[in-house]
């Protein structure tokens, strides 16, 4: 049975934020670059849209939606879904300063969509800088995965 391990808010990260981002830029450009020119202003405007503009076009474009079963990881962009084997999965970190969190799911080769799955974890309270919830519940079927191929692989040369 598949277990859904992103956030309902993908969509809107992916989206709806870089395009109110833009709106927001557009709107502030008069506003901070008005006939008297404040340095500070102008270089704290600068740095913050770079950042974030940053944050949106490199993080937030690479979205993707996350389930997940006993052998394989499903994976979408929202317009298709691949299935990648648990057993491809190297590692899987988290950026645990990032709100929201931010997973990242690096893999032994290319998929459909590269090397690394960004997805954003489901909204977890008082988290802090414990490991997300599903980071844990990859890892834990990753593990399993491995060990039933493992084991399957020692059964054959047994026989």
């Amino acid at each position: 049975m598949r277990q859904k391990l992103s956030s309902r808010w993908t969509f809107v990260f992916k989206f709806v934020v870089p395009v109110i981002f833009l709106a927001q830029v557009i709107l502030l450009i008069p506003i901070v670059f008005r006939d008297e020119m404040n340095v500070f202003g102008v270089f704290f405007f600068c740095v913050a849209i770079g950042l974030f503009g940053y944050m949106a076009i490199k993080i937030y474009s690479q979205l993707k939606v996350v389930s997940i079963d006993n052998q394989y990881l499903y994976v979408s962009n929202f317009n298709e879904e691949i299935k990648v084997p648990l057993v491809r999965i190297e590692k899987v970190t988290e950026w645990v300063l990032f709100r929201p969190r931010v997973i990242k799911i690096h893999l032994n080769g290319a998929s459909g969509f590269g090397e690394k799955i960004i997805f954003i974890g489901t909204r977890e309270f008082f988290l802090f800088f414990n490991t997300h919830p599903s980071v844990t519940e990859i890892r834990r079927r990753v593990r399993n995965a491995k060990n039933d191929i493992q084991s399957l692989s020692g059964q054959n040369e047994g026989s």
